[in-house]
């Protein structure tokens, strides 16, 4: 009689809620197939050599007095102060986090088959799903602390909130699509050139729209988020910047790429040669004019390599391309539990890690090829969903780029713009009469 009735309650659904059952069935599936490590990832020493012990500094300091890390923005120690504030580094502080990150990929999945659906039709937007939902690297980003999932799920939210924006008018939406943005913004420093140029193309599109009055909110927000961060950055370390980890992300990776291949050197020998380089310059400096000097260091060091070593800046930057284009998930390939499950398998599941973020990339470059060659032979048809796709391939373009500052970080900085190439690819040909009746 039970089954019967929840047969007959999930025949009764519609396909959106057919869909959420099945994302969170599939990810809580393959969490399970996990489960030994993310018992391995609740202990505070597993994360000593990755990023997230910056990101629970970063938290413990915004908790404790309100204070800026140098690095790492007010943006995800925010989403992780709950947790911290109940349970500080214990096993459950981490636990909670997993749990939050893990329905945040769930919702984000969700929103990526709604956005599609609303521009699509549910066939195509449920194929975009099960493809996102084959690849088991944004599973295990829920078991990490890193920036990944919840930046994706903002920038999902925020385009979104865009396209039902350009299906319904209301500045709502708009303005809630700049704050995500804005949020994400502060999670990913490095879309900081967004974010600007979205607030100044948000205030003139509502000037020539003459909706003044919604200029009021859209500064508000950037105020409220990007300004705060920089007033409280300002004050502590005397720079005007929502993070340094820009300068020394060029210093510590593109800049050691550079040397490494003029010296024909180890990467990591030199590395580590550099941080020591780097140190003994800022011993003994305060916060107050530490970054500033690191700064000046940095722009010095790109200034002389523009002028001197552009040759090497290419090779470097060759390299960088090449390992984000062809390496999986770290995570996985550096497992340090043994289990009979899966350690045996460890450098398949490697690998296919690996090709869906090498097919992922090829796509974006088809998608670049095409929509360069439809610009140029002018057969493009200039309507709101060619908008949204025009913005998706921009932000997708601008986070690879920019990751080519860097190297050895597996597919991370990829997954968060792989939603963005479904969704350009799930929206190819949508008619107009298809577009009106998914509205």
């Amino acid at each position: 009689m039970q089954y019967h009735t929840c047969l007959y309650k999930f025949t009764a659904m519609n396909n959106g809620q057919r869909v959420l059952i099945l994302i969170i069935l599939v990810n809580a599936g393959m969490l399970f197939i996990f489960a030994p490590f993310i018992e391995q990832a609740t202990q505070y020493e597993y994360h000593r050599p990755f990023d997230a012990i910056s990101y629970i500094d970063a938290t413990q300091l915004l908790t404790s007095n309100f204070s800026p890390h140098p690095l790492r923005s007010f943006g995800y120690a925010f989403f992780l102060a709950l947790p911290y504030l109940l349970f500080k580094t214990s096993s459950a502080f981490f636990c909670l986090a997993y749990l939050m990150q893990f329905s945040l990929l769930c919702y984000s999945t969700w929103l990526l088959y709604k956005t599609i659906r609303a521009m699509s039709n549910h066939s195509r937007a449920l194929h975009a799903v099960i493809i996102m939902l084959c690849n088991m690297s944004f599973v295990i980003y829920t078991f990490h602390i890193t920036t990944e999932i919840y930046f994706l799920f903002l920038i999902i939210a925020a385009f979104y909130h865009l396209q039902k924006y350009l299906s319904m008018q209301k500045n709502r939406d708009l303005l809630l699509s700049f704050a995500l943005v804005c949020v994400a913004t502060l999670c990913k420093p490095v879309l900081i050139y967004i974010c600007v140029v979205c607030f100044i193309a948000l205030i003139m599109y509502f000037v020539l729209s003459k909706k003044i009055t919604a200029c009021i909110p859209a500064a508000l927000i950037i105020l409220l988020g990007i300004g705060l961060q920089i007033f409280c950055m300002h004050a502590k370390f005397n720079i005007y910047k929502i993070s340094c980890i820009d300068d020394l992300t060029m210093y510590r990776y593109l800049h050691t790429s550079v040397e490494a291949a003029k010296f024909h050197k180890d990467i990591a020998t030199t590395m580590l040669s550099r941080d020591q380089q780097l140190n003994s310059k800022t011993a003994g400096l305060s916060e107050s004019t530490l970054y500033n000097v690191q700064h000046t260091l940095v722009k010095e060091e790109t200034r002389n390599i523009l002028q001197n070593d552009l040759q090497y800046l290419v090779i470097a930057l060759a390299d960088n391309f090449r390992s984000n284009f062809h390496t999986g998930n770290t995570f996985i390939r550096d497992m340090r539990v043994e289990n009979k499950f899966i350690t045996p398998f460890r450098t398949q599941l490697f690998g296919i890690t690996r090709i869906w973020n090498m097919l992922f990339v090829i796509c974006l470059l088809i998608l670049n090829f095409v929509y360069a060659v439809r610009l140029i032979r002018r057969t493009l048809h200039p309507d709101k969903v060619f908008l949204l796709q025009f913005l998706l391939l921009l932000y997708a373009d601008y986070i690879f780029v920019t990751a080519g500052t860097s190297f050895y970080q597996g597919d991370r900085f990829n997954i968060v713009w792989m939603p963005a190439v479904l969704i350009i690819l799930m929206t190819q040909r949508v008619s107009k009469k298809m577009m009106a009746s998914n509205r």
